[in-house]
């Protein structure tokens, strides 16, 4: 999994927002020559512990924060039936942050690019929050689903139009499912 280095991040609390042991991150980055000297923009490898394997048929995405607040997500896909479900941990709501009333994930198709440029949407999908634990959880079958689209989760107004805004959250490419099986 990568993070694009924000503004006020130290490999430190980059370390700390993953969960992961500072050794482990400034290991996984080899070519940061000064681990105390980062910058905005830099793109750092996280190291991700291997987990249980999916079922045979599904892959695990891990989705990336785009914002500082955010924490990271996931995704499990299984492009043969075709379905997908997405869940974010640790996002407040998004009204009191954003002004927006719902995170919304959303597949576009590889031509799709982040600043919202070309690329069609091949399905989408609001999530729903879990009591208030800042769990938000949702899965569709679209109609079709390759491992060439991406993923990324947006924050909007209830009734938004059938494209993504510009309040992005998470993304993931599902290039970078951990495992598929034929």
């Amino acid at each position: 999994m990568t993070y694009v280095v924000q503004s006020g991040d130290t490999m430190y609390t980059v370390a700390g927002k993953f969960g992961v042991p500072l050794a482990a991150l400034i290991t996984a980055n080899p070519r940061i020559k000064d681990p105390n000297v980062i910058y905005p923009g830099q793109v750092l490898n996280i190291p991700v512990a291997r987990g249980p394997s999916p079922p045979p048929g599904w892959c695990t995405l891990s989705l990336t924060p785009l914002r500082p607040e955010v924490h990271p997500g996931s995704a499990l896909v299984n492009p043969g039936m075709p379905h997908i479900m997405v869940a974010t941990m640790s996002m407040p709501d998004p009204s009191g942050w954003t002004g927006c009333g719902v995170y919304t994930a959303w597949v576009m198709d590889e031509a799709w690019t982040m600043d919202g440029g070309g690329g069609m949407v091949v399905a989408w999908f609001d999530l729903l929050p879990v009591n208030g634990t800042g769990f938000w959880i949702n899965h569709t079958s679209p109609k079709m689903l390759g491992m060439r689209e991406h993923i990324c989760v947006t924050a909007e107004d209830p009734g938004h139009p059938v494209r993504p805004g510009s309040r992005m959250m998470l993304h993931g490419s599902l290039g970078q499912c951990c495992r598929r099986d034929p």
